[in-house]
């Protein structure tokens, strides 16, 4: 793991990966996070912000990605 960007709200923690990408756990037992996603991005994300129903990071070059992360 190459964590440059955590953000936790409303039991879940968003994590800018690096080169592994964005990866959102749930908190719901906090000393024991679970994976609920992750998604492979094509430079390393850094920086991660969520709210409502979408998280935001930056990846290189490629400038700030949105992914919406609720139904």
């Amino acid at each position: 793991m190459d964590a440059r960007g955590i953000y936790a709200t409303n039991n879940y923690l968003y994590l800018a990966d690096g080169a592994g990408g964005f990866r959102m756990y749930s908190l719901s037992e906090p000393v024991n996070p679970s994976l609920v996603g992750s998604i492979a991005t094509g430079q390393a994300a850094e920086g991660v912000f969520a709210t409502g129903k979408y998280a935001y990071w930056g990846e290189g070059t490629a400038g700030m990605k949105i992914l919406r992360i609720a139904r």
